[in-house]
């Protein structure tokens, strides 16, 4: 049962999940205590408790805003490729898939990764019913095979595999790089023009055999 507090309301939790948004990107999770988390929300921890049943669960919370901040990071090439396609617009759209590709393979997005795939484990593990992360990716995975069907039909690019295995593998090594990854591989996911169009296709920058392949 939560402990009764004069703190209540939803400015006083989200204020909390704001906090803990902040220390998991200063800190690893399994060093946060719940004391930190009071003292820099200014609450008292009766308060958080309160308004959470455990610590484990403001993190589920934080885990989740992180993991939206990421995925809207990914929206002004999503809606170009989106308006590109609404007026016709193949130029605009090739710009928006190159800028979407570019930012998927960038170190920032990498960094990002590799301190998201803990919390993403937590919140799975922590809060096995909650369905929102699921939903989170499946709405990023529909958005974004619908608009590469959608040039796919007007021959604008060249799928060589399904839309939806692209779509299921570029996103699988874009978070495969928190545990599989070397400098070497490069972009495992771009675009490459060929004598019948502009082909979208898994492949690595790798130009050195597997055996000196630097290790870094």
């Amino acid at each position: 049962m939560r402990n009764s507090s004069p703190d209540g309301g939803l400015e006083t939790r989200q204020g909390i999940v704001a906090v803990m948004v902040t220390m998991l990107e200063e800190s690893e999770l399994h060093r946060i205590r719940v004391s930190d988390v009071a003292r820099r929300a200014n609450v008292a921890v009766p308060t958080i408790y309160y308004h959470f049943k455990s610590l484990a669960n403001v993190i589920v919370e934080a885990a989740y805003v992180s993991l939206v901040a990421f995925v809207e990071s990914f929206e002004p090439s999503m809606v170009a490729m989106k308006q590109a396609l609404d007026h016709e617009d193949e130029t605009g759209f090739m710009a928006g898939l190159e800028a979407f590709l570019t930012h998927s393979w960038s170190l920032p997005i990498a960094e990002e990764v590799h301190r998201l795939a803990p919390l993403m484990t937590h919140f799975r593990e922590s809060a096995p019913d909650d369905v929102r992360m699921r939903q989170l990716q499946a709405k990023g995975l529909v958005e974004l095979a619908t608009y590469l069907e959608g040039a796919s039909t007007r021959g604008w690019i060249v799928l060589e595999d399904s839309v939806t295995t692209f779509v299921v593998a570029h996103w699988t090594c874009v978070f495969g790089q928190s545990v599989f990854w070397n400098p070497a591989f490069g972009p495992l996911t771009g675009l490459r023009r060929y004598g019948d169009g502009v082909h979208l296709k898994v492949l690595t920058a790798m130009n050195v055999s597997l055996t000196d392949m630097p290790i870094r």
